[in-house]
């Protein structure tokens, strides 16, 4: 019994071999492995909804990088209410970010077996979860293990978000994306400490995470209109809808014939970015130089309070207003990038 196809099926089928009987003894073995047709090309979508996917990426970023540095400014609060020293308080930050540092080395690969999509909403929705406990725990314990497991949860948009970019422009439009999502890494841990220390002064620092909490539910809601844009799972994807609208399951997509599972993805997604660090001199380069620059921002975050808020006196608002300086740096930094574009 055969089934009615649209033209979008004739031409997908026409695309990886046509299932007719005639040519079903001609046809080479692989004539049912899927392509990659122009309209399943997450480079094809309408440029505005390419920017408005780059934009909810970013601003994931932005939620997850000032997450990290949001901590810094309710140090003294969790000092006082846990009774600890401030050198222990310090710990929410450095915890969060060694959460930040070792998730990829899980995520990059899982993101190649099960999409991208799907990670970012695991993503933000066990970062969303793990909040909680942060805002109303009442033991240090507790608050600086889900502060790790937080940053570990977050890490998908420093990992896998710049695959994200690269997959949705061409390698002209890609540019301008990318600057924005590289400065978006950096404008998070800007941003929160500006308005964390209003927040702080009149609310108490348990209120900053319940604004996080807030603003990741926000953002979560938001990636569901991201599209998967890993090319192997579309194509996956693709081969589905083949055989449960033709009946034919001899149509499959490349990443099914690999015999994979998520260890061994995990396994080689770290031995390639031991061996890229190790074999490329750029990349080394520039994860040093990357390093520097993310060592001095977040020493800007533990230095700032004690120059202007001990020394200077200035309170707990006009401490977070001190940053500012380092956001037009970075402002000016993206403006910049129309010219190295050329």
């Amino acid at each position: 019994m055969t089934t009615p196809q649209s033209d979008l099926e004739k031409n997908e089928i026409h695309s990886s071999g046509s299932p007719s009987q005639e040519d079903a003894d001609t046809r080479p073995t692989n004539s049912f492995e899927v392509a990659l047709e122009p309209q399943d090309d997450p480079k094809s979508l309408p440029l505005w909804r390419r920017w408005i996917t780059a934009l909810i990426i970013n601003a994931g970023a932005i939620c997850v990088t000032g997450a990290s540095s949001m901590a810094a400014v309710a140090e003294v609060g969790i000092s006082q209410t846990f009774h600890v020293s401030t050198e222990v308080a310090t710990l929410a930050v450095t915890l969060f970010v060694i959460g930040l540092g070792i998730g990829p080395l899980l995520v990059g690969p899982l993101a190649a077996v099960y999409g991208q999509r799907p990670i970012y909403l695991a993503s933000f929705t066990l970062m969303f979860a793990f909040t909680w406990p942060v805002a109303f725990s009442n033991s240090i314990a507790v608050h600086m293990i889900f502060r790790f497991l937080c940053g570990f949860s977050g890490s998908a948009f420093l990992s896998i978000g710049g695959g994200t970019i690269s997959d949705l422009f061409t390698d002209e439009e890609v540019g301008t994306p990318m600057a924005a999502y590289t400065i978006s890494t950096f404008i998070g841990p800007v941003l929160t400490p500006i308005f964390s220390g209003f927040i702080f002064q009149n609310a108490g620092w348990r209120w900053l995470y319940r604004v996080l909490i807030i603003w990741e539910f926000v953002q979560t809601l938001l990636l569901l209109l991201v599209p998967e844009t890993t090319i192997g799972i579309i194509l996956k994807k693709k081969a589905v809808r083949l055989r449960k609208t033709t009946g034919d399951t001899r149509y499959y997509a490349p990443v099914e014939t690999e015999k994979t599972n998520v260890l061994r993805s995990i396994r080689i997604g770290m031995w390639h970015i031991l061996e890229l660090i190790i074999y490329d001199r750029m990349a080394l380069l520039l994860d040093i130089w990357l390093s520097l620059i993310l060592g001095i921002l977040y020493l800007v975050f533990q230095v700032f309070p004690i120059i202007f808020g001990q020394l200077h006196g200035f309170n707990a608002e006009d401490t977070g207003l001190t940053f500012l300086g380092v956001g037009v740096g970075l402002a000016i930094a993206m403006v910049s990038q129309i010219f190295w574009n050329r």
